[in-house]
């Protein structure tokens, strides 16, 4: 188990080579000393696309991206099976972001590599994931294969996440963020409901009542046990128009209506 920090900066220690940054896991696990180290670094380093005479320089004189190179090249040097990727690319600029996207892509294939990778960022977080979970004030929202996650989300606060992504296009973007006006909803959370419900359009009392676990998405598709999709939702099949399961607050949710009822903050953060 390895971990790629969110900071490329300061996630290294600026008093020490990149060499001696590289060894210290191998020296610290009982690794090979000598030249054996040196051969191990060089190897790692042109892996990460950067040349063997990186060791011999200091942070200080690499750039964001460079480095984060170097902070996956640490996390590689004990040839882990996971690597938890925390926000890894949210402090790089974005032609340097599908650099280390790409990489880290292609490290996965070569190293066959397990990436628990966490972003705010669906576009980003689908380039990487076969499957997502996503979460909001510590609870799951909406969990499953990343191309139906990202292409048909269910859950609102996963559409929220998806509007909230910024469009290229001027005029797009203000048709969007015209929409997202509309569904603005305020409120409190509290502990006893849905974690969401506070800014949700679409909640009704029993959201605010009672907390909805994650449960299988009716969605027609086939996949097994590990590979369907879930919602925390009490609303989920009904919004997204598929038939609803008869349960006993199947009368109360008929009767809520289906879109806004009250003004909110924005949604486009991510917690």
């Amino acid at each position: 188990l390895q971990v790629v920090f969110q900071d490329p900066y300061s996630s290294l220690n600026p008093a020490r080579t990149i060499g001696q940054t590289l060894a210290e896991p191998l020296r610290a696990h009982g690794g090979a000393d000598g030249k054996g180290v040196t051969e191990r670094i060089a190897t790692m380093l042109e892996r990460v696309g950067l040349p063997a005479d990186t060791a011999q320089r200091f942070p200080g004189q690499f750039s964001g991206g460079q480095r984060q190179r170097i902070a996956i090249a640490r996390a590689l040097m004990l040839h882990p099976r996971l690597v938890i990727c925390d926000e890894p690319v949210s402090a790089l600029d974005l032609s340097i972001q599908a650099q280390v996207m790409n990489l880290l892509a292609d490290l996965q294939q070569e190293l066959s590599l397990s990436y628990l990778f966490i972003a705010h960022d669906l576009p980003v977080v689908r380039h990487l994931s076969h499957r997502i979970v996503v979460l909001y004030r510590g609870q799951v929202m909406e969990s499953g294969p990343a191309d139906e996650v990202y292409g048909d989300p269910v859950h609102p606060y996963t559409r929220m996440l998806l509007e909230a992504v910024p469009e290229p296009d001027p005029r797009l973007q203000r048709i969007r963020r015209s929409a997202r006006e509309a569904k603005r909803v305020s409120g409190v959370p509290t502990d006893a409901g849905c974690a969401f419900a506070h800014r949700c359009p679409h909640a009704v009392d029993l959201c605010h009542r009672e907390r909805p676990e994650p449960a299988p998405f009716p969605d027609g598709r086939k996949h097994g046990a590990e590979g369907g999709r879930s919602v925390a939702c009490h609303r989920s099949t009904e919004l997204h128009g598929l038939p609803r399961p008869r349960t006993a607050d199947t009368k109360e949710l008929e009767s809520a209506p289906s879109g806004p009822e009250r003004k909110e903050a924005p949604c486009a953060d991510s917690e």
